[in-house]
């Protein structure tokens, strides 16, 4: 390829990684969108590495700055505070997954993706515990909530009924906030690694199995994590039957549900692994959105299988059901 070949198809590069973080930006300015919205920047490291990825999110942090300004509406008594509070949880998520995509160390993305979240988590907390705890904040976001239902529904909201309800959200987000934190990253991670490989496939540079082999039925936890995981869901069993409430109960929570995505995700992959063995492995891709939606729209189902999957995942110690060798991530 010429200079001016080579100069043309890197400015096309550039462009594309423009988008890619203008994509991403737009995301999450949408805030319904927000929870894929690091999804096309890891798209971008899958795709092309570590510069690529970059350059997007220079691009998207660019978008979230402007769509943060623009948001406050009024320039002239610019908060600085509220300012770097909108900014500054995207950027710090934009970091962890430069991490992740880094190459250093000797940790799999995959291990990167969990210390990360769990790192995220321990410096999140004390915020989001004091934020939680500030009565001109919730008093805010009662007001926030209400305004936008009764711009949806066209009628006054009961404002008891949306102290109640956002009392409810609340208690739910800092009893699991750590495993939703690590949900979020794997969700995008996974997203944007999955459509780079797609692309790989169809432009011939990758083969077709290379989606199975980072799958669900790869997934395994360490060894040294099943302690941990056995005292901190004693002590959830010990928190729940004395009916404790507190700071300690609510990181107790976290760490006991933070152990339980992981050995879920390990179950899941038992589950396709037996699936596919019974050639119905794109069952379980079928089968797993409609899953997320029984759980948010059943209590029951959500318990059954916040229990079924990390006991699936965890009992791999004991009986080899893959005919498992060694531990990894």
């Amino acid at each position: 390829m010429s200079n001016l070949g080579q100069e043309k198809h890197g400015q096309k590069d550039l462009v594309f990684d423009v988008l890619y973080g203008v994509l991403s930006g737009v995301l999450y300015a949408t805030y319904a969108l927000a929870f894929l919205f690091l999804a096309p920047l890891q798209y971008a490291y899958a795709n092309k590495g570590k510069k690529s990825g970059l350059v997007a999110s220079i691009a998207s942090l660019l978008i979230v700055v402007l769509a943060a300004l623009f948001g406050l509406n009024d320039f002239s008594p610019l908060n600085p505070g509220l300012l770097a509070a909108s900014i500054l949880p995207p950027m710090v998520l934009m970091v962890a997954l430069w991490f992740i995509n880094s190459g250093l160390g000797r940790l799999s993305e995959g291990q990167k993706l969990v210390a990360v979240s769990a790192v995220l988590a321990a410096i999140a907390w004390p915020f989001l515990n004091k934020m939680l705890m500030n009565h001109d904040v919730v008093t805010g976001l009662e007001s926030i909530v209400q305004e936008s239902l009764n711009n949806v529904t066209g009628q006054q909201i009961d404002a008891s009924l949306v102290h109640t309800t956002l009392d409810f959200a609340m208690r739910a987000i800092k009893s699991a906030y750590a495993p939703i934190l690590l949900g979020f990253l794997a969700l995008n991670w996974s997203t944007g690694n999955t459509f780079a490989r797609l692309k790989a496939i169809r432009s011939a540079s990758l083969d077709p199995s290379a989606l199975q082999m980072h799958g669900a039925i790869n997934v395994y936890v360490p060894f040294f994590l099943l302690w941990p995981t056995l005292l901190t869901w004693t002590g959830l069993f010990l928190i729940v039957a004395l009916k404790q409430d507190g700071p300690v109960a609510s990181i107790v929570w976290n760490m006991a549900l933070f152990l339980a995505a992981l050995y879920a995700a390990q179950g899941l992959g038992i589950l396709d692994f037996f699936l596919r063995r019974l050639r119905s492995g794109g069952l379980i891709r079928l089968l797993l959105p409609l899953l997320v939606v029984f759980c948010l729209l059943n209590q029951t189902v959500a318990t059954v299988v916040l229990i079924v999957l990390p006991l699936l995942g965890i009992t791999e110690v004991w009986f080899p059901y893959r005919n498992f060798k060694g531990v990894r991530l």
